[in-house]
């Protein structure tokens, strides 16, 4: 289990030096960490972690381009990288995902902290015996440290 902290600090580590200004969150991606919401580039870093008879770690990195600005709402696009760790004791494999991601992020109060998230993409898998591409939805809520 050290290799997955290891790689979610890592992920941290990456957006933190990047941003004055990061973000925390929680949704159906797992917990997030993203960059400053100021800047045209942005860093996402997602993980989700599932635990039962076939476990799985699946940590995603995002390089995105804002193309909406305003006060309240940001949309972005880019690509970004990913893979599904499973692992139990019979089997151990991994699938690694390729996403172009396509998001709106909306601030509902006027300091800009909480933020509420939509992301949708087309994502190419491939693993053991697997190519797969398909468009998967993401939800989650973001709080911005200053």
């Amino acid at each position: 289990m050290k290799p997955y902290l290891f790689t979610f600090l890592l992920m941290a580590g990456v957006a933190a030096s990047c941003q004055a200004q990061i973000g925390l969150g929680l949704g159906s991606g797992g917990i997030n960490i993203k960059s400053s919401v100021e800047n045209k580039l942005r860093i996402i870093g997602r993980a989700n972690f599932f635990f039962s008879d076939l476990s799985q770690f699946s940590p995603s990195l995002h390089v995105v381009s804002q193309f909406v600005n305003e006060s309240q709402i940001k949309a972005y696009f880019g690509g970004g990288i990913g893979a599904d760790i499973r692992f139990s004791e019979f089997d151990e494999h991994t699938i690694v995902h390729i996403k172009a991601p396509l998001g709106v992020e909306f601030f509902p109060l006027e300091g800009k902290n909480i933020s509420v998230t939509v992301e949708s993409g087309l994502v190419f898998s491939t693993g053991e015996d697997l190519n797969n591409l398909y468009i998967p939805a993401i939800f989650e809520f973001t709080f911005y440290l200053r």
